[in-house]
């Protein structure tokens, strides 16, 4: 029990991190100018790498791109309805760093979600066969089982005849 507690305490505090660093992006149109300005230095200081003292925004100019792209959004706009106006309307190219952003922003949960889904499968193949099969039949069990809709689509006829016919070994006379 202790372990599920603390296992939503710490993705509920990814969340809020996730959500007071990227929030924004949601309420593009309501927020003020000065709230404007705090979130995009606070997300350009969020996405330095400082070991380089790179980053792939500019905190500036996206303050500038948001702020000009406010007159068009309108207040019920979520950050995929503002992603997919920018892709609609080709205007990418004018707000590259709130596209980077948004696109950013957009794909960090299913990454994390991912990456959990598939360590808790390995668990339950672990789990379940113990440890009496090789490391390459554990990774190729998991990944048919992360992957089960694509598998659910194979027609397992088809697999076995071709997989017959490349392990053949007949001899012609």
């Amino acid at each position: 029990m202790d372990t599920a507690l603390n296992s939503i305490d710490e993705r509920f505090d990814l969340m809020r991190n996730h959500n007071d660093v990227f929030g924004f992006l949601n309420r593009l149109k309501t927020i003020t100018k000065e709230e404007l300005q705090k979130y995009c230095d606070d997300l350009t200081l969020k996405l330095t790498d400082n070991e380089r003292n790179h980053c792939d925004v500019d905190g500036v100019q996206l303050f500038e791109e948001t702020k000009s792209l406010q007159v068009f959004l309108s207040d019920d706009m979520t950050a995929i309805d503002v992603l997919t106006y920018l892709v609609i309307n080709d205007l990418i190219s004018i707000f590259p760093n709130t596209s980077v952003v948004l696109r950013i922003f957009l794909t960090l949960p299913v990454t994390v979600s991912s990456n959990k889904r598939s360590f808790s499968k390995l668990k339950i193949i672990k789990n379940y066969l113990r440890t009496t099969m090789s490391q390459d039949r554990l990774s190729n069990l998991a990944f048919i089982s992360i992957e089960h809709e694509t598998v659910d689509t194979l027609d397992l006829n088809e697999v076995i005849d071709s997989f017959a016919s490349m392990k053949a070994r007949k001899i012609e006379f």
